[in-house]
């Protein structure tokens, strides 16, 4: 093998390694992005954000603007008061 084609294997060798890396950065990335944690957690404060979802899309008069709002006003204070160490 002359020096260019051992230079060429190890730059080959240093690109799969890097690529290694990155792929399991982006594994661990995802992994923590998973929706269906915080459902889990909080599934009283999921529901009302869904309602309040459901009525703000879903309807066209002030009072429902006036509930989806209270609906997302306890999903936050359910989410506020639930102590962050917990994990299930």
């Amino acid at each position: 093998m002359t020096a260019e084609e051992i230079e060429i294997d190890e730059a080959t060798q240093d690109l799969r390694e890097a690529l290694t890396a990155v792929q399991d950065r982006v594994g661990e990335s995802l992994a923590q992005l998973q929706p269906d944690l915080g459902v889990r957690r909080h599934p009283v404060a999921a529901a009302c954000i869904g309602a309040g979802l459901g009525v703000a899309l879903g309807s066209r008069s002030s009072q429902s603007s006036a509930l989806a709002l209270f609906l997302f006003g306890a999903a936050i204070a359910i989410i506020s008061k639930t102590p962050q160490g917990i994990k299930s």
